[in-house]
């Protein structure tokens, strides 16, 4: 964390230490000034996008034997959801601890996540054949528009948002709507 001002460094430690995850809270504790709590919040919105927190986050779990890693986590999850180990009262985890561990652990998976299949071509202007699905089997790709400039990007998110009041083959954004 040597490259991180004093007060970011607070931030740190205290979203780490006492307030743990709590950026809100941690924003307080480093000392930031802001009016609201809805101002703290921002703050710490802001603070955790930063890639140099995020860093000395990472940097501080790692140095931490107490902080379990995804893996761990994952193992934990799993253990729970088979109805493995024992809870504080010497008893194997209850049904409903198993199915909150399997909820848990699908979420860190990404299992819940709603999916977004694209299909389309570049030809006067952009034209998208949206197909919206969540279940696994039909198995809808994964997006990756880093290849697109910022204006793309922002016309595409400006059209994804107008898909859900239209039909997918209604949906087309020539070059006369720029």
């Amino acid at each position: 964390m040597k490259d991180i001002t004093e007060i970011r460094r607070r931030f740190v430690e205290a979203y780490m230490g006492e307030a743990a995850g709590n950026g809100s809270k941690a924003a307080k504790l480093a000392g930031y000034n802001c009016a609201n709590d809805g101002a703290f919040a921002s703050m710490a919105s802001e603070l955790m996008a930063l890639p140099e927190i995020q860093a000395a986050i990472d940097e501080r779990v790692a140095q931490d034997p107490r902080v379990m890693g995804r893996e761990e986590r994952q193992r934990l999850w799993s253990s729970i959801a088979r109805g493995e180990g024992l809870d504080g009262k010497g008893e194997p985890p209850s049904w409903r601890d198993r199915l909150a561990a399997l909820k848990t652990l699908g979420k860190a998976q990404g299992d819940f996540i709603e999916r977004v299949e694209h299909k389309g071509e570049v030809v006067g202007g952009i034209t998208y054949d949206l197909s919206f699905s969540s279940r696994e089997e039909e198995k809808p790709a994964v997006l990756d528009y880093s290849h697109l400039s910022s204006k793309e990007q922002i016309d595409l998110f400006n059209l994804l948002a107008k898909a859900q009041d239209t039909s997918p083959a209604a949906i087309e954004m020539g070059a006369e709507d720029e």
